[in-house]
């Protein structure tokens, strides 16, 4: 005779599943064993059997669950077979279990004591011990059964381009699909799939939590492949502005690329003279006049990629001739040193980094068939700020002090030209110099923040 125990499961929990996912929910309690899975058909019913160690009536216990810190299985929760046993049910499909000589028979019953419609098992004795591991029985149709299946990476296995093997996998000819611990939970747009053993990745739906989760784990993936034609197709495919407006993810995420790899990949891919573009029409033309070659990425790969790279806008002063300060006048090292102490002293004001300073000549000729030219008065580069000559000539003070200024701020916040980072950057300082001459006219500071520059300027000092 069977033994009735009532779970405290009402009818409509879960209510948006479908016999698919309750059947999804099952399947992995038998992959979760690690021993072989067999699938069957017997009239009405589809079966799923394992060779693992069973189950026992405490196991119905809503929460129970021994997989909750192995990272290398699905289930964690304590749900997932309930849940799938309490959907079908609901669903009039007939399901039990045989396991330990034991049958669990589940069903929805009227319930007096809570006035609830509840899942309900009855439990009886098979009269065998010679039962291995569990027999899911379920009242499903073949092709429900196959659409659970499709599911699960062991029982339809992918190829594989790249693997850590241990946090990752990335999947050929299966864009966007992102399985965890080889669950599919969702779609995204990508160039390809992923497989992460990241159980925070999913909720007790075994969906995912959020699409910023999935590209952060997309990140740390491309962080660490050296697959080089998985690199050379991200860069060849980011280059192009996506069709439907839509960016994939991989360039929608921030990742520290292996420097020598991807290098060795831009060099063969596109050659010596790569750069990235400075975002602005001008400067990458006139970087693409020189031979350079000009990659537009979506804006986080481009920042992921601005440790390899240069910017348009630094390439373009590259042809330049340092002089050495022995060879400059005594009238133009006072200029120098001057202005060097007044920008590293309003530097200071805006908490800027200052950086030693060296004179060049701009060897750039001007030619009347090239679309733009610009005259090059100072540059940034490996912690030098470069001031041109025309510039000390002229001993044109405020022209010196600003451009020092300007490239002290690529220095100290590492933007470049004709971008909004570096715009943003440039307001701030400025703002802060304002607030300092503000302060120091309504203190009366004598000296206030007036270095002379002014009248160098051809502005008038009111004083």
């Amino acid at each position: 005779m069977a033994e009735r125990r009532t779970l405290t499961i009402e009818k409509s929990y879960c209510k948006e599943w479908t016999i698919r996912d309750a059947i999804r929910q099952i399947v992995p309690n038998a992959l979760d064993t690690g021993t072989e899975v067999m699938f069957g058909d017997s009239g009405i019913f589809q079966i799923v059997r394992d060779k693992g160690i069973g189950v026992k009536l405490s196991d119905f216990i809503i929460g129970r669950s021994s997989k909750r810190n192995n990272k290398l299985v699905i289930g964690q929760f304590g749900e997932g077979l309930k849940i799938g046993c309490l959907v079908l049910a609901r669903e009039g499909r007939q399901i039990y279990i045989l396991s330990h000589g034991k049958k669990y028979t589940f069903s929805m019953q009227f319930d007096d004591t809570w006035q609830e419609e509840l899942l309900t098992i009855d439990v009886e004795d098979t009269g065998t011990t010679e039962d291995i591991g569990t027999a899911v029985y379920l009242q499903a149709l073949p092709e429900e059964l196959e659409q659970a299946r499709s599911l699960f990476l062991s029982l339809n296995p992918q190829g594989v381009l790249d693997k850590d093997g241990k946090t990752y996998e990335i999947i050929e000819g299966n864009a966007g699909i992102v399985w965890v611990n080889g669950l599919a939970v969702t779609k995204i747009d990508a160039l390809y799939g992923y497989n992460f053993n990241d159980k925070e990745l999913v909720n007790r739906d075994r969906a995912a939590i959020n699409i910023s989760a999935i590209k952060t784990a997309v990140g740390k993936a491309l962080s660490t492949t050296t697959n080089r034609a998985i690199i050379k197709n991200l860069l060849v495919s980011g280059n192009c502005k996506p069709n439907n407006g839509k960016i994939p993810a991989e360039f929608d995420t921030s990742f520290l690329p292996r420097r020598n790899t991807w290098l060795k990949v831009i060099k063969e891919t596109f050659g010596t003279k790569v750069c990235l573009s400075s975002n602005d029409a001008k400067t990458d033309l006139t970087a693409e006049e020189k031979n350079w070659t000009v990659l537009e990425f979506p804006w986080s790969f481009r920042w992921s990629l601005k440790s390899l790279l240069p910017e348009a806008g630094e390439v373009i002063k590259d042809n330049k001739k340092i002089v050495p300060m022995s060879k400059l006048t005594a009238s133009e090292k006072r200029f120098v040193h001057e202005g060097k102490r007044i920008a590293d002293e309003i530097a200071g004001e805006a908490g800027l980094k200052v950086y030693p300073v060296k004179i060049f000549i701009d060897m750039e000729k001007k030619d009347e068939a090239r679309l733009f030219n610009y005259d090059q008065t100072g540059y940034y580069q490996s912690g030098v700020a470069g001031v041109c000559y025309d510039t000390v000539q002229r001993e044109d003070m405020g022209k010196f002090v600003g451009t020092l200024m300007h490239e002290y701020v690529h220095g100290s916040c590492g933007h470049g030209d004709n971008s909004r980072d570096f715009e943003n950057d440039l307001t701030n300082v400025i703002s802060s110099l304002g607030l300092a001459l503000i302060n120091a006219k309504r203190t009366r500071r004598p000296q206030g923040l007036n270095y002379g520059i002014k009248s160098n300027m051809g502005v008038k000092d009111e004083h």
